[in-house]
C-alpha cells in the first residue's frame, strides 16, 4: 500500500517552498502561532475552519456552499 502525504505534510512543504517561518504563516492564515505549531506537530487536530484558512492562504479557495 502506497503512503499518501498528509495535509500537514503539504502545509510544511508549502512553508518550506515559500520560505515562510511559523510566525509569518500564522499572520497570513490568521491562526494563532501556538495553535499552528501544535497542528503541525500533530498534537492538535485541525478543524474544518482552520483547513479553510490554510487552503485560502495557500491560494486555494474552498468551494462555495449552496
Amino acid at each position: 500500500m502506497k503512503l499518501l502525504p498528509t495535509i500537514r505534510a503539504h502545509i510544511e512543504k508549502y512553508m518550506r517552498e515559500q520560505n515562510l517561518k511559523l510566525q509569518h504563516f500564522s499572520d497570513i492564515t490568521g491562526i494563532n502561532v501556538g495553535t499552528l505549531s501544535a497542528i503541525l506537530k500533530g498534537s492538535r487536530p485541525m478543524s474544518i475552519n482552520q483547513l479553510n484558512q490554510f487552503t485560502s492562504a495557500m491560494g486555494h479557495r474552498p468551494p462555495v456552499s449552496k
